[in-house]
């Protein structure tokens, strides 16, 4: 699996650079959302439901499945997450949004430059040092979106990453 992923600061245009990623590309791709929000405000665990019951009894983690999709209830760390997507992915291109403190390269969309390195590219009005820059101003509007979103399909081999990453070890329980 390739990931490419898109953070920085909210309000910047990060879900709109997404959504035009998505359509610049010639098939569906699946998107990780990282968060901070607390689920739980999101989507409530009630005590009296099934999934209460079983976090009140010790589970570990609990996933619903339904005919319109999956949720994790549980905590996971972002590097097994990404295990397994790859699977489930394969080695097609998966797009993450969030994480920005992650060690991985990111497409960073931000004015300044705190948290940028060598490794990230910038959509923004200054580079900050980063490999690979699309000048724009801040917030981006769907136009600047839709044009950034074809100058990382361009360069995706570049701005995406593989997960796993080359030369990891397999870890052993």
């Amino acid at each position: 699996m390739r990931v490419l992923a898109i953070s920085g600061p909210s309000g910047q245009g990060k879900t709109l650079l997404v959504e035009a990623l998505l359509a610049a590309w010639d098939h569906p791709l699946p998107v990780l959302k990282l968060t901070h929000h607390r689920l739980e405000a999101l989507f409530p665990d009630h005590p009296a439901t099934d999934s209460g019951r079983y976090r009140q009894a010790g589970a570990a983690a609990t996933v619903l499945a339904g005919p319109d999709g999956c949720l994790l209830r549980g905590p996971v760390p972002g590097r097994q997450l990404l295990d397994a997507l790859a699977v489930l992915v394969g080695p097609g291109w998966l797009v993450l949004e969030g994480g920005r403190d992650a060690p991985w390269p990111q497409i960073r969309v931000q004015a300044e430059p705190d948290r940028i390195r060598a490794t990230d590219a910038v959509i923004g009005p200054y580079p900050w040092g980063a490999s690979q820059w699309w000048q724009t101003a801040l917030p981006l509007t769907p136009e600047q979106a839709r044009a950034a979103a074809h100058w990382i399909r361009e360069r995706a081999g570049r701005l995406g990453f593989p997960w796993p990453p080359a030369g990891r070890k397999e870890e052993r329980p």
